[in-house]
């Protein structure tokens, strides 16, 4: 039984198909942003070097939010 339970717990993973997904609901309220809207300080995102997050894919809530704030976001 033991090595039953070695074995399901070794092969299981295989079979189980998890991935990151991006939260495109996260939508905060920002009640005083800290720059007008496309005034503020240019934040860029790495999307080089086969990043894994990207402006517009993973990392799109975190953008937005940084646009909304009034940041200009770019890639």
């Amino acid at each position: 039984m033991h090595n039953y339970l070695i074995t399901l717990f070794l092969i299981l993973p295989i079979y189980l198909k998890a991935q990151q997904l991006a939260d495109t609901t996260y939508n905060p309220p920002i009640y005083s942003p800290a720059y007008e809207a496309g005034k503020g300080p240019i934040i860029f995102i790495d999307e080089g070097h086969h990043n894994f997050h990207t402006k517009d894919g993973r990392y799109r809530a975190f953008s937005d939010l940084l646009e909304r704030d009034g940041y200009r976001a770019m890639a």
